[in-house]
């Protein structure tokens, strides 16, 4: 369902000359394909973060990390994310995230963690089904000059008729990939499970 900023998107891209019309509609498609696929799944908040200056990349995944960890412990389970990272014009990068497990907590303590543990600014609201989040978070996948990458954290679980390769619970796709140092688990909706 297109929201009236995925309509002015489209239509400020019209009137930019392109070089590849083709790839930019694979980027549009696909980037559409990834929002429904997203909305398939239940969420309980969705999130922006942003960082005080001097923060790049790495720093914004370990604040990020600091910040899951906190939430888990808030909560007694491992919240299940989408966090999108994306650049900005000024050159900071920021996230956008869905997040799954976090119902019981109220919007602004998950704003409020942040902070404290960043020096930046979160803007936390409570998921509505159809309300564009999903679209928002993958804009960043539709412009090469955003840069936006994409992590699936925490548990993820099959969605009913979704099959999996001997995927007990896995989750989409089957495959589970380590993250880099967090002790957590990223689930790759790409990468098919290898047999043994």
């Amino acid at each position: 369902m297109a929201q009236a900023w995925m309509l002015q998107a489209r239509h400020r891209q019209s009137l930019r000359p392109q070089t590849s019309t083709a790839a930019g509609e694979l980027r549009w498609g696909a980037s559409e394909a990834l929002a429904d696929w997203l909305a398939a799944y239940p969420w309980d908040h969705f999130a922006t973060f942003t960082t005080a200056p001097g923060h790049g990349e790495e720093s914004l995944r370990r604040l990020h990390g600091r910040w899951s960890g906190q939430v888990h412990r808030l909560t007694g389970r491992q919240p299940r994310q989408a966090l999108f990272m994306e650049g900005h014009r000024d050159g900071r990068p920021h996230l956008h995230n869905l997040v799954f497990g976090t119902a019981a907590l109220d919007h602004l303590a998950l704003e409020n963690l942040w902070t404290e543990i960043s020096g930046g600014i979160a803007r936390v609201k409570v998921f509505r089904e159809g309300g564009g989040a999903c679209e928002y978070c993958v804009k960043g996948t539709r412009y090469v000059s955003k840069e936006g990458n994409l992590a699936l954290l925490g548990p993820w679980r099959a969605l009913r008729g979704e099959v999996h390769p001997k995927g007990e619970g896995e989750g989409p796709g089957g495959s589970r990939i380590a993250s880099e140092g967090a002790g957590d688990t990223r689930t790759s909706p790409r990468t098919p499970r290898q047999s043994p």
